[in-house]
């Protein structure tokens, strides 16, 4: 081919393979989350529930230890931000903003957290 419109693309791919994360807590007190996300230069943590309802004690503890600002749940509840204000089983207070996202959207993560 000559380089026209029918050459695919080279110089700056769609996708990029990323590796898929999570985190597990080590020691006595259980606790994971699903996935952990690089969204630009922020890690953002992703809990995925099969329905609209399910607890979120690991995330919270998650955030806390942390101390990041976003995380992301992914559930068959309609779109919403909002701040998270909890203690978690420790009785630590911690502060976040959640992102919901129904799984339909999850293809889409990277661009709704951006804007």
């Amino acid at each position: 081919m000559d380089g026209g419109a029918a050459d695919p693309p080279t110089r700056s791919p769609r996708w990029r393979w990323a590796e898929l994360c999570y985190w597990q807590r080590e020691g006595g007190r259980p606790g994971e989350v699903d996935y952990l996300v690089e969204v630009g230069a922020q890690v953002v943590p992703v809990e995925l529930k099969a329905g609209a309802a399910g607890g979120m004690k690991s995330l919270h503890e998650f955030m806390h230890d942390s101390l990041l600002e976003l995380a992301v749940r992914c559930d068959t509840n309609s779109p919403s931000v909002r701040n998270v204000k909890v203690k978690t089983t420790q009785g630590h207070p911690v502060s976040y903003r959640l992102v919901n996202v129904p799984h339909y959207l999850v293809w889409n993560l990277r661009r709704i957290l951006v804007e």
